[in-house]
């Protein structure tokens, strides 16, 4: 079993110095017998359970409850369960299914949960490395008090009063806790772990407030003083690019050297959000990052490589975003707010928003079919446009460079 969490060594001196977790539950994994974990919850309790793919399938077992259950007795069942599995295993899986009465039977939310981690977003290609850890996230904030309840003790009544509750809270992850639900249970059905209606399928989310904001004129001058002072080189060439290509944030810091063209100076954004690969073009400030980046560049297909990360790329750099906004003396600024900066400057000088469409990779039925009657040459132009005068109002005319790495 493989969750983003922690692993530990068993022993009552290392369960009993456990913190508490604020919400949710944290999990524990034991370096002995890996198939063992421990769920912490806020009240303090602790509960061992067993995991295994079986015929890949997600089983759980419910060990017991610490101190209860001592930490040798809990090694000794899920060793026993292992075995289990092995003797079946080595039979070729002839015979009854040692393990199909915990199959059958209605499992928990939080091994649904599970079961959904370990199946579907773990080492699942079409995702984001990040995945598993947002959807823990919002579990852990969330979901995690109906860890232990039946997936048909879940009420729709019961979900619209948790949306309602976590609403007051915040609006935007109330709804992803809902979504995560209706996802988790929508997964259960598939699986034939579990058979029922969905009681999170149709709850009426929160209005969307549609976020508008970007780098105003007067604020470019601080902005670009604060990028050029910044010592961490990963987000001056971050931001460079953001701002320049107006690209997602996750295109950019999964951008592969395998998809820029120097010669033509485009890069092909091959998985973006809208599903539907497009082409950016690369104006001086990208290609001169890009340059100076593939002089340093090491042993690793990725433009922006990291040794920490399963992807083998970096994903974010908060820290230093964190520091770079507070420097520049802005409010409320975001990373996504970067790529809604030159789509702004775009329109603000006059391009169509079929163009700034376009440059942003946006998609929709009704205006795919005339994006791909657009070469790159109008979008280039657009582009340069905006950006030129973005630079110009910081007084920004060579790209920013040097410094270290975080």
């Amino acid at each position: 079993m493989r969750h983003d969490a922690k692993k530990l060594l068993f022993t009552v001196k290392s369960l009993e110095k456990l913190p508490r977790p604020a919400t949710g539950r944290d999990v524990y994994h034991d370096e002995r017998v890996r198939e063992l974990a421990v769920r912490l919850y806020p009240s303090g309790a602790k509960r061992f359970f067993w995991f295994r793919q079986v015929m890949g399938k997600a089983v759980f077992r419910t060990v017991g409850d610490y101190p209860s259950i001592t930490i040798e007795q809990a090694r000794g069942f899920a060793n026993e369960l292992n075995g289990r599995l092995s003797r079946w295993k080595a039979d070729g899986y002839a015979g009854e299914d040692p393990f199909a009465s915990a199959r059958r039977g209605d499992p928990t939310l939080g091994e649904a949960f599970e079961s959904y981690c370990a199946e579907h977003l773990r080492g699942n290609p079409r995702l984001s490395a990040n995945a598993e850890r947002a959807a823990r996230l919002v579990w852990n904030r969330n979901l995690a008090i109906w860890d232990g309840r039946k997936l048909s003790q879940i009420h729709r009544e019961a979900v619209e009063g948790l949306h309602r509750e976590i609403s007051t809270r915040g609006p935007v992850m109330a709804d992803r806790a809902v979504q995560l639900l209706r996802t988790v249970f929508f997964f259960a059905e598939k699986k034939k772990l579990w058979n029922g209606a969905n009681p999170a399928a149709k709850i009426e989310l929160n209005p969307k407030v549609e976020r508008t904001r970007f780098l105003q004129e007067h604020e470019l001058p601080a902005f670009f003083k604060a990028l050029r002072e910044e010592p961490n080189r990963d987000l001056r060439d971050f931001v460079v690019l953001a701002l320049t290509t107006g690209a997602r944030r996750g295109d950019l810091w999964g951008m592969a050297w395998q998809d820029l063209n120097f010669a033509d100076c485009t890069w092909l954004i091959p998985h973006p959000k809208a599903k539907i690969p497009y082409r950016v073009p690369l104006l001086p400030p990208a290609v001169a990052v890009l340059r100076e980046r593939q002089e340093r560049r090491i042993d690793s297909p990725w433009v922006f490589p990291s040794a920490r990360t399963r992807s083998g790329h970096l994903h974010d750099s908060r820290t230093a975003w964190t520091r770079l906004v507070k420097r520049a003396g802005l409010h409320d600024f975001r990373v996504h707010d970067l790529r809604r900066t030159f789509g702004s400057f775009q329109a603000k000088l006059g391009s169509s928003l079929l163009i700034v469409g376009r440059s942003l990779g946006h998609s929709n039925p009704s205006s795919t079919t005339i994006y791909a009657r657009l070469d790159t040459q109008p979008i280039r132009e657009s582009a340069e446009r905006a950006v030129t005068h973005m630079f110009n109002l910081a007084g920004e005319t060579k790209l920013l460079g040097g410094g270290d790495h975080e």
